[in-house]
């Protein structure tokens, strides 16, 4: 049976011209068949018993609570949606806790507005509303309030100073613990001297849709036991009459005469109303005051940081502590020249600096240049301004006249403790050796060895990509790729050893031909797992663990090349060579390279605290790996950035994908785009903007929260991924739209325009499209654990790849970036094809017994590499590869798909089908440039469907259909049939007609 729904009756109900029925504006229920009215209380109305000794002039009337069948308002506002009849009405204000109250009987009359001119406060109680005083112990108690009275399912999403985690992951957030006459509360578990919580309300049925508000944060956890908030409402009040917490958040002492607060509204607040006294009570004057923005200020005074801190700085009854921290030391001991590293010089002596404060002492081991276990010689530096130490390595203290291609390794003695370091700076290194599951970690050296070499002086010439028709962030199409995986499938009779940067330049022509514009390379900066003495050997047996293979999301160097992937990991300049050969062949291929970085966390805490103890990382674990990064810091900030800004000037790099970049804070990433962009203006940065900052309060991470202050930078998109495929976790593999479950087409097509209701972003190219990337299942392989489909048989894989088709079409013709993994263009699977079960943790298992690598970081090569007989041998994956292939040159044919404003979307991108107020798997979508108009339509059900279409498009072109994609007219039409008002797609196919207009 074919489900048709008319746009005619879409657009009568829009209009009103069919009776509906609808939610009232104040938030009651209300149906055909309930009568229902409204109240408003006038200020002017209440008054106040002289039994209660307070009147009028001693109550704040601004915070009174109205409250009528469960509804709650102000004075002066209406409660619409009240059930009609005899309702109990109690107005109330609270004062130094106690509550002052009076009730009365009012009638509600249907459909009229009640207005109450009179009312006496004759009563009062001590304060506390229920559930106050059962809160548990380490708890906060979040009381949540919905206009309806109706809960659903709704939990609460949760992070900060809390213990709580989901189970799986977004929208499953915490349940709610109780109700009460306030609505519902949540029991927050909280972390030890916890100060601050962040939620949101999310229905976790709905998801995205039901999310009430943006982020609720509360900074004074550690002064209340209750909270409340209402809905739409993004303030977390301390009462239920919508008292809100107001004072002084914490302080740091950021230089010898600042000091840095943070405050609730740093912006009322004057020099005055602070105190200012250090570790033994004694007040200092406080020179002046200034609000940096409005939660954060600063107070100049003449601080003697050596004698009298900590300091403590107090207003309105609170009381917080500042002391020194990296900030201060910042102001101190940061440094700006361009210098830190090895700089070998052209009389062939070797310059090095290191940037070590806090250190005593600093010495060099120098080791042969053709044996890097040999040591050869060594010498100390010495300490400069700003903590840099330095020393030029020549004949006279080393014995070696030119020092190109040796190595050198730093002994740092730091709190009377000697510590090997590897140069944060190196440029290549020598051949590293720690397995994956770091078991010979005691027999190899385990700190690595920098390499002096001059990284100009070798490889070839390099520009900037030239990438025909790529002019805006949004003309982008990104196709993701680890450089191993391309070329570790046996018989592929590369020159070159496979999976290196050499091999993979062998087999450019085939992503030249797929038409995409940026080739992302998964990491290739230096990680710390892999034992670069048996790259050339392949793991072609079926494992999923233990494996000496890796993503190299563990960063040990942030400036030298991987080795891992170099034919001569010995040779400190192959490396570099190799990728810069790499880089040029794409180039010469008309494509850019954007590089996958990995700056949110390191390998261990060790690589970096063996120079500067307890500075580069925060010690919180927003990363999951126990180490973020601190970025706030200068030193750390300038590591970044200037690694940034060396790939982007010595190896010409296009653009960069920042891992996890929610966890760096904005000004880092603002600042590396306006330096890299000065050196290449059509430089591309993208990132996860997954909202998981573990920053200093005052500071911003560069989440999904940040896409409506910059258009330099944009994030992934989770929602698209979401809703079309599903998530992660124990939510991968739900039925989605397009496998086989019905979603919200008004969140679908929010999508297509690339504005998901989860981020502000306010430009198209602030989305990155995707769904699918290296993490978690493949999506052909989602799609057989979603659908329950069997690979192994034709016709189930035939079913899972009609499904691809459609989410292909569906990035391709979206607004935005678009992203894609390689591989997805063919269906490329993780699945395990060997006998027994795999033994990693990292796997699915589905009801037909058959097991997918849900992350393949530590597979073999086996499951890993690319298949190229997929996309060389006729098949269905074949045709698959060749209708994404004609989806990418639809795209880059005309600039409907890549509109460059917001404005521009809303203009020219409409909802054809099926209306945004259903739930749906078919959407049908118009987009328009130049003259010509573009008609999307999918059908990701199981049955033929029919598109009502208010306009003719029987004189169309059908560019895309069933089996065919490109921009010319398809030949012979296959699933579609085109109709004066209706377009009728058979089971899961997608088609495009192109109208001139």
């Amino acid at each position: 049976m074919k489900k048709i729904f008319s746009v005619l009756l879409v657009l009568l109900l829009a209009f009103g011209l069919i009776a509906c029925s609808s939610g009232s504006g104040g938030g009651g229920n209300e149906d055909d068949n309930l009568k229902v009215g409204s109240l408003i209380v006038e200020e002017g109305a209440v008054s106040f018993s002289s039994d209660l000794g307070v009147t009028e002039s001693d109550l704040d009337l601004s915070t009174a609570k109205v409250k009528i069948a469960n509804q709650f308002a102000g004075l002066n506002e209406e409660i619409t949606g009240v059930t009609a009849g005899e309702q109990e009405l109690t107005v109330s204000v609270v004062k130094d806790g106690i509550e002052y109250y009076g009730t009365k009987t009012v009638t509600i009359e249907e459909n009229e507005i009640i207005t109450i001119k009179e009312l006496m406060i004759d009563q009062s109680r001590e304060y506390s509303p229920t559930g106050n005083t059962d809160v548990p112990a380490g708890h906060l108690r979040v009381h949540y309030q919905r206009n309806n009275d109706e809960y659903g399912a709704y939990t609460l999403w949760i992070w900060k100073d809390t213990t709580w985690s989901s189970d799986s992951d977004w929208p499953n957030g915490l349940d709610f613990a109780g109700r009460d006459e306030f609505g519902v509360y949540y029991d927050i578990p909280l972390k030890d001297g916890a100060q601050t919580i962040g939620f949101v309300p999310v229905d976790k049925e709905i998801g995205d849709p039901s999310k009430d508000g943006d982020d609720h944060i509360f900074n004074f956890v550690e002064d209340y036991k209750n909270v409340y908030t209402f809905e739409g409402d993004n303030t977390v009040y301390i009462s239920p009459n919508k008292e809100v917490a107001s004072g002084i958040l914490s302080g740091e002492v950021v230089s010898p005469t600042e000091i840095k607060l943070s405050f609730t509204d740093a912006e009322k607040i004057s020099k005055a109303d602070l105190i200012l006294t250090d570790k033994d009570g004694n007040e200092i004057t406080i020179e002046s005051y200034s609000a940096m923005d409005s939660r954060a200020g600063t107070i100049v005074a003449n601080l003697d940081v050596e004698t009298e801190a900590p300091y403590k700085i107090s207003y309105d009854g609170k009381t917080v502590q500042a002391d020194t921290g990296a900030k201060y030391e910042d102001s101190l001991t940061a440094y700006q020249g361009d210098d830190l590293g090895a700089t070998y010089n052209s009389d062939g002596s070797a310059t090095l600096k290191l940037w070590s404060p806090d250190a005593t002492a600093v010495e060099v081991d120098v080791y042969d240049k053709d044996d890097q276990s040999s040591k050869v010689a060594s010498t100390a530096l010495t300490k400069g301004d700003n903590g840099v130490w330095s020393v030029t390595l020549d004949d006279s203290n080393v014995g070696i006249s030119d020092l190109d291609g040796y190595f050198y390794q730093y002994r740092v003695t730091v709190d009377g403790k000697e510590n090997k370091a590897l140069d944060p700076y190196a440029k290549s290194m020598a051949e590293f050796k720690i397995n994956t599951d770091a078991t010979n970690r005691g027999s190899v050296d385990a700190v690595g060895k920098a390499a002096i070499i001059d990284p100009s002086s070798i490889g070839p010439n390099l520009d900037f990509a030239n990438v025909s028709g790529y002019e805006t962030r949004e003309d982008a199409i990104i196709w993701e790729m680890h450089v191993r995986d391309f070329t570790s499938q046996p018989g592929l009779g590369l020159s070159n050893q496979f999976g290196t940067y050499e091999a993979f330049t062998e087999k450019l022509e085939y992503i030249k031909e797929l038409g995409v514009t940026h080739i992302q390379l998964l990491p290739v900066m230096s990680y710390y797992f892999g034992d670069e003495r048996k790259v050339d050997e392949l793991e072609g047996q079926y494992s999923a663990k233990d494996n000496n293979y890796n993503w190299g999301y563990d960063p040990h160097s942030y400036f030298a090349p991987e080795g891992m992937y170099s034919k001569s990991p010995k040779d400190p300049k192959a490396r570099v060579n190799e990728l810069k050969t790499l880089i040029k062949a794409i180039h010469d291929q008309g494509m850019a390279v954007t590089l996958d970085v990995v700056y949110n966390h390191m390998a261990g805490t060790d690589i970096l605290n063996r120079i500067h103890p307890d500075y580069y990382f925060r010690g919180t674990n927003g990363s999951g790996v126990g180490n973020d990064t601190a970025s706030t810091h200068e030193m750390m900030r300038k590591l970044i950035v200037d690694s940034l800004v060396y790939w982007t000037e010595e190896y010409k790099v296009d653009g960069y994908r920042f891992d996890l970049m929610g966890l760096i804070d904005t000004q880092t990433i603002a600042e590396a785009y306006n330096k890299v962009s000065n050196i290449n203006p059509d430089t591309l940065f993208i990132g996860e903007g997954w909202r998981m900052y573990t920053g200093p309060s005052g500071t911003q991470g560069a989440d999904q929260d940040w896409m409506n202050k910059t258009n330099d930078v944009a994030v992934f998109s989770d929602e698209m991924r979401n809703k079309i495929k599903s998530g992660f976790g124990q939510s991968e593999g739900d039925p989605r739209f397009i496998t086989g479950g019905e979603m919200s087409i008004a969140t679908i097509f929010d999508n297509i325009k690339a504005q998901p209701g989860n981020t502000p972003a306010d430009d198209p190219g602030d989305m990155v499209q995707y769904i699918a990337a290296h993490d978690n299942l493949t999506l052909h392989d989602v799609i057989a654990k979603a659908m329950k489909l069997d690979p192994s048989t034709a016709s189930d894989e035939e079913r899972i790849q009609k499904r691809i088709r459609l989410g292909n079409t569906m990035i391709l013709t979206s607004q935005g970036i678009a992203f894609l993994h390689g591989g997805q263009e063919y269906g490329r699977t993780k699945e395990w094809k060997a006998s027994g079960s795999p033994e990693g943790e990292d796997t699915y298992v589905d009801t037909t017994g058959d097991y997918y690598i849900h992350n393949s970081y530590d597979s073999s090569d086996a499951i890993n590499m690319f298949d190229w007989d997929a996309v060389t041998n006729s098949g269905v994956q074949k045709k698959t590869m060749e209708y994404t292939k004609g989806l990418i040159a639809l795209r880059k044919s005309t600039d409907a798909f890549t509109l460059e404003t917001k404005a521009a979307v809303d203009s020219n991108v409409e909802l054809v089908y099926p209306g945004e107020y259903v739930k749906d798997n078919i959407i049908a979508y118009k987009t328009q440039s130049a003259g010509n108009a573009y008609y999307v339509f999918i059908n990701a059900d199981t049955i033929e469907q029919d598109f009502s279409v208010a306009a003719d498009l029987t004189a169309g072109t059908v560019l895309v259909d069933d089996d065919e994609a490109g921009v010319s007219a398809v030949t012979t039409v296959s699933g579609v049939e085109v109709n004066t008002d209706i377009v009728t797609l058979a089971p899961l196919t997608a088609t495009v007609i192109k109208i001139t207009q």
